[in-house]
């Protein structure tokens, strides 16, 4: 599901990849190909197959800009199914203890299976 709201690209923080989703494109080119064009469509607010109540929160997250969740879903060709999750969308700095925690440690967007949930 496509939004007229598009993320800001430093707000969706540092990207990490789950273990088996690193090994699954690990030596498969077209594979990390395909992941990475789903990454791009989440950094660009289409967040895929979600229903439209979770398309609304996620757009929401994005207009608020105050630390919350956006949540993407994608089916890649072979048919197998990826998540990819922004946790702490824009939390402002005011709101982070940076003596005791990195930006890192309160926003990042993590590209996963959903078995790894």
């Amino acid at each position: 599901m496509t939004t007229k709201v598009k993320p800001i690209q430093k707000s969706l923080g540092h990207f990490a990849f789950s273990q088996k989703v690193n090994e699954y494109q690990l030596f498969d080119s077209a594979r990390a190909t395909e992941i990475k064009s789903k990454v791009r469509l989440h950094a660009n607010g289409d967040w895929g197959q979600i229903d439209s109540q979770d398309a609304k929160a996620n757009n929401l997250t994005v207009q608020e800009h105050d630390g919350g969740k956006i949540h993407s879903v994608y089916t890649l060709s072979d048919g197998t199914k990826i998540w990819i999750i922004t946790s702490g969308y824009g939390t402002p700095k005011s709101a982070m203890d940076l003596n005791t925690y990195s930006e890192m440690d309160y926003t990042n967007t993590v590209i996963l299976f959903p078995e790894e949930y």
